[in-house]
């Protein structure tokens, strides 16, 4: 799989995601991540999904993973911070929240947290 092949099927998986097709969207991402494993917004998209389907352990993992590759990506810290209101961790779910909002004033996930 070339860079283009990725950079399709990470637009596949966003599509797939929007229109709540996430068990679609999660095998798309497992092949992106099997290749290039150091792509944030694989690993962004990857958290949303699991997220929505319900695993929140593995949501917050590679939502870590998200962060730990690019900390300024708003929407991770959003789905950080999404996770922690899951495990109802306030002071967590806030700082992310802020964060996002530090980084992208406009952020409407953030808002919503």
């Amino acid at each position: 799989m070339d860079d283009a092949d990725l950079h399709t099927n990470l637009e596949r998986a966003a599509r797939l995601v929007n229109l709540g097709h996430h068990a679609a969207a999660i095998a798309l991402l497992r092949g992106v991540l099997a290749i290039d494993p150091e792509h944030a917004i694989g690993h962004l998209l990857l958290a949303q999904c699991l997220l929505a389907t319900k695993r929140i352990h593995a949501a917050r993992h590679e939502a870590g993973l998200a962060l730990a590759l690019a900390p300024e990506l708003p929407e991770a810290h959003v789905v950080m911070a999404s996770c922690a209101l899951a495990f109802q961790k306030l002071g967590a779910a806030r700082h992310h929240a802020e964060q996002a909002l530090a980084l992208e004033p406009e952020t409407p996930g953030a808002l919503l947290v």
